[in-house]
């Protein structure tokens, strides 16, 4: 049950009833985000995520685990 707000400025916003998250956004390629969710201070950790949009559902993932989020 997480929220995800992307906006323009390349921050995205992750909420759930367990975390909070802000995290800088891009996309290397159509197929892939790079997200860096790094706390404020310390060093960058960009991870490189595959990445899909169909219709009003975002698929972010890996082989190991895919999440699916509908628009609202």
């Amino acid at each position: 049950n997480e929220d995800l707000q992307f906006n323009d400025d390349g921050t995205l916003v992750m909420d759930s009833p367990r975390e909070h998250h802000v995290c800088v956004y891009d996309f290397p390629d159509a197929a892939h985000i790079r997200l860096d969710c790094a706390a404020a201070g310390t060093p960058p950790t960009p991870v490189i995520w595959k990445f899909s949009a169909i219709d009003d559902t975002l698929s972010i993932g890996d082989e190991h685990e895919t999440g699916h989020y509908k628009r609202k």
